[in-house]
């Protein structure tokens, strides 16, 4: 199981995500550990049609940390105005 998990984290997807074309809204937590913010950023860059937003003061878990700006941020995202 460590070993499966070591190759999910350490494998790159700079070639895959940048043949996404749909509409992608990336949430990440500026205290997020595991997968940092320079990776949102570098994502958000590769990912032509996406938007990236910052949760302040969340980490991996941002739905969790704050569930109430996070349900929201979504809701917007799919509903619009």
């Amino acid at each position: 199981m460590k070993l499966s998990y070591l190759k999910i984290v350490n494998d790159h997807q700079d070639s895959e995500v940048k043949n996404l074309k749909n509409k992608t809204y990336l949430i990440y937590g500026n205290r997020d550990r595991q997968t940092p913010l320079y990776m949102a950023k570098k994502f958000n860059k590769l990912i032509k049609n996406s938007t990236l937003t910052v949760i302040s003061g969340a980490g991996h878990f941002a739905f969790v940390d704050n569930p109430l700006l996070f349900n929201a941020l979504i809701k917007e995202f799919l509903y619009g105005d």
